[in-house]
């Protein structure tokens, strides 16, 4: 059953113009069926009525012109009269009963004289005298009238008409309802075609210019000249298209724009001495820039779609990585301080990366993602630590120097106190008691080295011939 439900389904609704034709057809042939039916039931009903009438109307005429006849016991009389009722159309037979239910005149003469027997006839004779239907069926109607003389019952007139010339003419009644109503169906089929294909021309029309907008081809119309509802969506159609057109035409000038801009973008990130990489809210890499593949030593295929933390994080440093990008995720801080990292790469070298971190959000402001921009200080920590290590090494110099600067000035103090020297050979005694050349005291004491040099006096006392300091 929901088979054969689902294929008038399918039937019904492949077509407007199949739904227009069959719905009127089918609303004609209801409404005619309705009309036909209640028609032959009204006329049914009409002609049993009229045929009671009649055929009552009949028993008692019958009645009424067999009284004298009855009483004169005349049965050539009565045969006459019931014998005149034989041509009245469909009567099937008319008798003269008498009370007792001898019958005194029949339309048959071989049942003249004989008593009737059947159970409708004993009824009656056994009955009160008054009008009966006896019969009043599809079939035949057979009606008694009782005949009186004086106010005494003498005996019976009962008439009976066959019903087949009636139903004879309702089923004419019906041939020609059933040939009205094919009639209006054929009527309201050609009207439905001709207004289904009023209507389905300018929807398979639009239908068409439909599919080919669909299919891209948008320099299309609607070619439209009526004036009803089905051209003013032809007009409406026309107008959207000229504004898919023009919104198509600015959707590619954005898209133009867009794709030069982000094509400048990433040249600046590629050519950027900085390190752009892009995570998904499970850590995942979904985007990395040039400089950083070069930092990493990875190609972009060998760390695309991995997770960052499981590959390029030192497993000492994992967990505490992850639970700093699970915080920033959860609490969406819109700005932090920089951080800095330690990064392991492809070949298993550590680098120190300091980072930057912001989030990325969906139209609906959802966060997808992190953002990190990072510079390699590896180098410029190790340059630090060289400069501390140098630092240190001077501080160790200074606290040296400082320590001997220390002890000569002590030196240098001793000196200006008394110190014993000889007053002709100028030598001077230490404090062991030993006599030093005075440049070799000094020498020991305050750290100051001589140089030997003659005075111009001494020069022309030592050595007169030598002219050392003529001009």
């Amino acid at each position: 059953m929901p088979t054969i439900i689902r294929m008038v389904k399918n039937f019904w609704n492949r077509s407007i113009q199949r739904q227009l034709m069959l719905g009127i057809a089918l609303v004609h042939a209801i409404l005619m069926t309705i009309f036909v039916a209640d028609l032959v039931s009204r006329q049914k009903a009409f002609l049993h009525t009229q045929s009671l009438e009649q055929t009552e109307a009949l028993a008692r005429s019958l009645a009424a012109n067999s009284v004298s006849w009855v009483l004169a016991d005349d049965v050539m009389g009565l045969a006459e009269i019931v014998l005149s009722q034989k041509n009245y159309p469909n009567i099937e037979y008319a008798m003269i009963l008498s009370p007792r239910g001898k019958v005194l005149a029949h339309t048959d003469n071989s049942l003249l004289g004989l008593y009737v027997q059947d159970p409708v006839s004993l009824r009656l004779v056994n009955g009160d005298p008054g009008i009966r239907r006896l019969v009043n069926d599809a079939n035949l109607l057979d009606i008694a009238v009782p005949i009186f003389s004086a106010q005494q019952h003498i005996g019976w007139s009962r008439v009976a008409i066959s019903q087949h010339a009636l139903h004879s003419g309702l089923r004419k009644i019906l041939r020609d309802g059933i040939g009205y109503t094919l009639l209006a169906i054929i009527v309201g089929s050609i009207f439905a075609v001709i207004m289904a294909r009023g209507i389905t021309t300018g929807i398979r029309q639009l239908l068409k210019v439909t599919r080919q907008v669909e299919r891209g081809e948008i320099d299309t119309h609607v070619e439209n000249e009526r004036l009803d509802e089905l051209g003013q969506l032809g007009d409406s159609f026309n107008k959207m298209i000229d504004r898919i057109r023009q919104s198509i035409d600015d959707l590619e000038k954005s898209q133009k724009f867009a794709l030069e801009e982000k094509e400048k973008a990433e040249r600046y990130l590629n050519t950027a001495m900085v390190s752009f990489l892009v995570l998904d809210k499970k850590g995942n890499v979904i985007s990395v820039n040039p400089h950083c593949l070069l930092m990493l030593q990875y190609q972009d295929t060998e760390i695309l779609g991995h997770n960052w933390f499981e590959t390029c994080v030192p497993e000492q440093d994992r967990m505490e990585m992850q639970k700093r990008f699970t915080i920033r995720l959860q609490k969406q801080l819109l700005a932090e301080l920089p951080f800095e990292s330690t990064v392991l790469t492809k070949n298993n070298e550590i680098c120190v990366v300091e980072w930057r971190d912001t989030h990325l959000f969906d139209q609906n402001r959802n966060v997808i993602g992190m953002l990190w921009s990072g510079i390699d200080i590896t180098e410029k920590k190790a340059n630090e630590a060289e400069l501390e290590k140098y630092r240190e090494h001077l501080e160790h110099l200074v606290k040296e120097r400082t320590a001997e600067l220390e002890n000569a000035l002590e030196n240098i103090k001793t000196l200006k106190g008394i110190v014993p020297i000889c007053s002709h050979c100028k030598k001077i005694r230490d404090d062991k008691g030993y006599w030093n050349q005075l440049e070799a005291y000094m020498a020991e004491h305050s750290g100051a080295d001589f140089s030997h040099s003659i005075c111009p006096e001494c020069a022309k006392k030592h050595y007169p011939d030598m002219n050392l300091y003529d001009d």
